[in-house]
């Protein structure tokens, strides 16, 4: 396939629901003029139409926590985050604070709640492909004084031991498994996986799964 040409900034929309997808594509366009395209899901060959741009917005819908954990987790948006004019951002996010931070620190460039409307979004999204950061302030003001107090490191330098079934939970959540998959995987109870949870979460001092999961992809060698 002959490589594809530069060509502009696209906002891409990737989500399952269609209807709501082609909704916002319309309403951001409309009041933009970025030309929008909707995608039902995230594969290779989106991610490669998106590199081919001169910018690129990947706008998909977090919905889950596990989503966000499996989006963030890909190789292919890991090396694309670090490359020029390739932005992500996430939608209907539901808006508890756990993961905003995490989320900056990766190089995710904004999330968008489930309660923001759709004008606000558009605007966001055109901030982000000028290549600005669409947060909370508080969250920003937050990121930059944890980093300022503890040099950009939330996680703790010495190193927990993790049990070996431990382990293999963490590397569970960080591939974005629930709960219930992980208890019918390695046939242990859903009250057993909680209870490792908890204690995993203890030992390295996280809150929530996306934090559970860069802790793992940062420190655990697969």
């Amino acid at each position: 396939m002959a490589a594809l040409e530069k060509k502009k900034s696209i906002v891409y929309v990737i989500g399952s629901n269609g209807l709501q997808n082609r909704l916002l594509a319309g309403l951001i366009q409309e009041n933009t003029a970025l030309e929008c395209r909707c995608k039902t899901d995230l594969n290779p060959l989106t991610i490669a139409e998106a590199q081919a741009q001169l910018k690129s917005l990947l706008l998909i819908d977090g919905g889950a926590e596990e989503n966000l954990i499996r989006v963030c987790s890909r190789p292919e948006i890991e090396t694309g985050i670090r490359s020029p004019g390739f932005y992500l951002a996430f939608f209907n996010v539901v808006k508890n604070g756990d993961c905003e931070m995490d989320l900056v620190r990766k190089g995710i460039r904004g999330i968008f709640y489930a309660s923001d409307p759709p004008e606000l979004m558009a605007k966001g999204a055109q901030a982000i492909l000028k290549g600005e950061l669409w947060y909370r302030r508080m969250v920003l003001s937050k990121c930059l004084l944890t980093d300022m107090k503890d040099g950009g490191n939330i996680y703790s330098e010495d190193m927990p031991v993790l049990t070996p079934r431990e382990r293999e939970i963490i590397l569970m959540i960080a591939a974005g498994d629930k709960n219930r998959e992980i208890a019918d995987a390695l046939c242990i109870s859903l009250h057993t996986v909680k209870t490792h949870t908890h204690r995993i979460y203890k030992k390295i001092n996280v809150s929530s799964r996306l934090q559970a999961a860069f802790w793992a992809a940062r420190y655990i060698e697969k």
